[in-house]
């Protein structure tokens, strides 16, 4: 239900069938959110709170590296990756920013 909430807010002006699964599935979500599993519970309140696709992909990374880090099963190298990459990029756009400032 989580995935076609989200589906639903790329629809184009005029698509009824994608509005009114929009308004359904925010509707059902809403009240279904009390008793799911904790970790779904945070992603549904925040994919309530602004779909994913109109976030910043790189400004969701530290959300996600935290997330899997609660759950644990993650592969531990991938998770390793992730935050290498996370503070390789913020360092580089620091330096960007460093020069533009100058």
């Amino acid at each position: 239900m989580l995935s076609l909430y989200e589906a639903s807010h790329l629809a184009f002006e005029g698509e009824e069938t994608l509005d009114e699964a929009k308004v359904f599935t925010t509707e059902h979500l809403r009240k279904l959110n009390s008793c799911v599993y904790p970790q779904l519970k945070e992603k549904v309140d925040r994919a309530l709170e602004l779909p994913s696709h109109w976030r910043c992909p790189r400004l969701d990374v530290k959300w996600y590296i935290e997330q899997y880090e609660k759950q644990g099963n993650f592969e531990p190298m991938l998770l390793q990756l992730a935050k290498l990459d996370f503070n390789n990029v913020q360092s580089i756009q620091l330096e960007v920013l460093k020069r533009m400032t100058r």
